[in-house]
């Protein structure tokens, strides 16, 4: 058994430290590809203490996730700034995108995409960012917002079995 778990450990450890290799030289090059292109800026890990200036002076904020988050972070950050986010399909990130912005959602590692996406948004930037529904209510009119729509889900359930028992009609 020992020998058998120590080297699954050790094969999990050689893919996780391979993955892991992986993703910092991808971050290398980006960091690079940025570098050389004076129109994008490439800030990595931003501190609590610098995010707040740093989304002010964002136009959008771009999400290019491959993984399948449930609900990637900064992207409810952005969206309680009323910042436009440009993302990908993967995970939650297609149900936490303001109204109005489904056409900056791009499929998972498909760079051409993304990058007529991000002309799309340069091209006419006030048609994202314009939508009242781009920033979320306060705590309370949130709440409201819920209650309603649990009413609305009871009332239709209460309406399709009503249906139901006069036979369908």
């Amino acid at each position: 058994k020992s020998r058998v778990a120590n080297s699954w450990n050790t094969r999990t450890g050689s893919a996780a430290l391979s993955t892991v290799t992986a993703l910092c030289r991808r971050i290398f090059r980006v960091r690079a590809a940025a570098a050389a292109d004076s129109r994008v800026e490439y800030h990595g890990w931003v501190s609590a203490a610098a995010k707040d200036t740093l989304f002010a002076e964002l136009d959008a904020l771009v999400v290019p996730s491959q993984w399948q988050d449930p609900a990637p972070l900064v992207v409810n950050e952005a969206r309680s700034r009323g910042l436009t986010v440009i993302g990908t399909t993967a995970g939650g990130i297609p149900e936490l995108i303001a109204p109005g912005s489904e056409s900056l959602l791009v499929p998972p590692g498909d760079a051409d995409v993304l990058a007529s996406t991000l002309e799309k948004f340069a091209s006419n930037p006030e048609h994202y960012g314009s939508h009242p529904e781009a920033v979320p209510s306060d705590w309370r009119a949130h709440l409201g917002a819920i209650e309603r729509a649990y009413a609305d889900a009871i009332a239709s359930a209460g309406t399709a079995r009503e249906r139901s028992e006069r036979g369908g009609r």
